[in-house]
């Protein structure tokens, strides 16, 4: 059998496989109709059995093609597979710096973790011991007022100020020098007023502005400063 007329059925076998592949379905009919042409290609050119095995074998290859991409990836994979086995130390050496990043990825995590704890910890204590030498402050102080009020003339302590420097002090405070206040609504205010007067809220409008803001900044803390000592 001449080669060229070999090569030719073998395309033609190939072509008959890949429209094969590509049919929605693919029943009985259509691959009698196949096993028809084969034989009568077998019959017309007296093919022996190699011709044969190699139409069957190229009208496979020709039914497989568009199925090709299920093959995606294989080469990669069979690639991976004999590198995963020719380099295995070296694979084994970097599975092993990769758990000893994670191992100190874990530790530095876990030391932030105690250094945020013991920073609030520590900013509690704080908090709490202010809160205590406060408390202290207020009851020395409030201990002095009584002494002072029990000794009479016999103290060393000066005589309070008049009634009239409180309600002067409430005022720049921006309170009713008529009421009483407690120590937290007497602060609010002093931040309200501090706020208001601060001069470097009022950079903007001009110098003489400024000094009488600093001017009325000093007397709502100086009144401040008074009314927290001498509250009873």
């Amino acid at each position: 059998m001449d080669f060229s007329l070999f090569i030719f059925l073998a395309v033609v076998m190939l072509a008959f496989g890949y429209i094969a592949g590509n049919a929605r379905s693919f029943n009985v009919w259509k691959l009698l109709l196949i096993g028809a042409v084969l034989a009568a290609l077998t019959a017309g050119f007296n093919l022996d059995k190699t011709h044969i095995a190699t139409m069957l074998g190229a009208f496979l290859v020709g039914y497989l093609l568009p199925y090709g991409h299920l093959l995606e990836g294989f080469g990669d994979a069979v690639s991976d597979a004999i590198n995963a086995i020719r380099y295995r130390d070296t694979y084994d050496e970097i599975r092993r710096k990769e758990a000893e990043v994670d191992e100190l990825r874990r530790r530095y995590e876990q030391d932030q973790r105690q250094a945020n704890e013991e920073q609030r910890d520590r900013a509690r204590d704080k908090r709490r011991e202010d809160a205590r030498s406060y408390r202290a402050k207020r009851q020395r102080a409030n201990e002095g007022q009584s002494s002072h009020n029990s000794a009479g003339a016999h103290t060393a302590l000066p005589p309070p100020p008049p009634m009239s420097t409180k309600a002067k002090y409430l005022q720049t405070l921006g309170l009713d020098p008529a009421k009483d206040y407690s120590y937290g609504e007497i602060k609010r205010a002093y931040r309200r007023q501090a706020s208001k007067f601060h001069p470097d809220k009022h950079q903007h409008r001009g110098t003489n502005v400024v000094r009488e803001m600093g001017e009325r900044f000093k007397a709502v803390k100086e009144a401040y400063e008074w009314i927290a000592t001498h509250l009873a």
